[in-house]
């Protein structure tokens, strides 16, 4: 109890001088209103350094997420409809009466309120109450009452995407997968081409549909990597998808180039790194030594390429038989990222092969939707997806799709 008749004390002082120093000193000229702007560029700063912590370590993505959701609820709560902005009075008068009598008597008026009013006797049982939120935020409102709030707001500015897919990531915080959803595609109506939109979106109905990702959560995250080659959860979900059809060359792929963009120490690199390995155990490495059998080689259609390949003699000299070979086909005019792409080992060349349309990494991205391709090969000693320096390579001339092509591994990547 005589904790709390201190913290009690402080708190009434603070107050007596909110209303005694203004007493005490001349008015200042008033200052133009500009609550909302500062909020609006504190949020964005705080959130930007959010993400530098994200990209150098310092948080893992939980922490990162979570921290995020709590400056989203305090914007909320700042940007409350009609919430009534600071002001400043200019007309106080300097009153050194007036402010010794309030001095005095403010404190003995709380004091005696609260003796008649409150209930000393629940002092004691304070230490019993739990704790209202985990990060000590007692005084914002639910994330429940400030997605209604939102939700408001949008009803009377319903052409606001970016509110639109603000509501649709609280509510997936919130676990209410349909509203998210419908927030969602109101969001994607007013912004078709925002590839950030698209993924939300995708999660919200995968969401929804116990994680499955097929059918127009694929569409839309085919069309986010159209839109942007190279967003890191596009990326992501496309290898979730691929590894879900059982094309786990096609997700490797994927997440190594995801897993290029992230920073190497942080804990999304390292759930990627777990998924490819994953993902590699399912592709199941030759045993060391091994001679690996060529894979069969179908008829080449217009939807493939058929490829012999062969390493030159002089570049396999100290190369280990179970040493990583990438076979691949790519558009001769168009996304450099391969079309098609089989995997080999130096232990099974020379070797003959087919790529065609379901080995596609992407499913937007197939070999018959191109009409001149250029086929290549090349020798990973790291193993590695990614090109490296020191990498064995050969690619061919520009064919069509259903010829038959020989690619000779005979250069070193400088």
């Amino acid at each position: 109890m005589n904790v709390f008749w201190i913290l009690a004390a402080l708190l009434t002082t603070v107050a007596t001088a909110f209303v005694v120093v203004p007493l005490l000193r001349r008015p200042r000229p008033p200052r133009a209103d500009a609550h909302e702007q500062l909020n609006l560029a504190l949020f964005e700063r705080q959130r930007a350094e959010l993400d530098a912590d994200l990209a150098a370590g310092k948080l893992d993505a939980g922490q990162h997420e979570a921290a995020g959701r709590d400056l989203e609820r305090a914007l909320l709560h700042d940007l409350e409809p009609n919430a009534a902005a600071p002001s400043v009075a200019t007309d106080v008068r300097r009153s050194p009466v007036v402010a010794l009598v309030a001095m005095l008597a403010l404190p003995a008026v709380a004091a005696g309120l609260y003796l008649v009013l409150g209930s000393p006797g629940s002092i004691a049982r304070l230490d019993t109450l739990p704790a209202t939120d985990a990060a000590g935020h007692a005084g914002l409102p639910s994330l429940e009452a400030l997605a209604a709030r939102l939700a408001e707001r949008l009803r009377q500015t319903p052409d606001d995407a970016a509110g639109w897919a603000m509501l649709g990531r609280t509510y997936l915080a919130l676990e209410r997968f349909q509203p998210a959803t419908d927030a969602f595609a109101q969001a994607y109506r007013l912004a078709p081409r925002d590839p950030d939109l698209l993924v939300g979106y995708a999660d919200a109905l995968a969401s929804a549909n116990r994680g499955e990702l097929e059918g127009r959560p694929a569409e839309l995250i085919e069309e986010a990597l159209r839109l942007d080659p190279e967003h890191v959860v596009a990326r992501w979900l496309s290898g979730l998808l691929a590894a879900h059809r059982g094309q786990y060359q096609a997700a490797i792929v994927a997440w190594n180039r995801a897993l290029a963009q992230l920073e190497p120490n942080g804990p999304d690199a390292a759930q990627l790194r777990a998924l490819i390995a994953a993902a590699q155990a399912q592709v199941g490495p030759p045993a060391p030594g091994a001679t690996a059998p060529a894979p069969p080689a179908p008829a080449a259609s217009a939807t493939a390429v058929r490829v012999q390949v062969a390493l030159d003699a002089g570049l396999a000299v100290g190369l280990a038989p179970d040493t990583t070979v990438f076979v691949y086909a790519k558009a001769a005019e168009g996304p450099p990222m391969p079309l098609a792409v089989q995997r080999l080992t130096v232990a099974a060349l020379p070797a003959e092969l087919t790529l065609d349309d379901g080995m596609a990494l992407d499913p937007a991205l197939k070999i018959s939707r191109f009409s001149r391709l250029i086929v290549g090969a090349r020798v990973s000693p790291s193993g590695q997806a990614l090109p490296q320096p020191g990498d064995l390579e050969g690619e061919s001339d520009p064919v069509a799709p259903g010829a038959t092509v020989t690619v000779r591994i005979a250069r070193v990547r400088p």
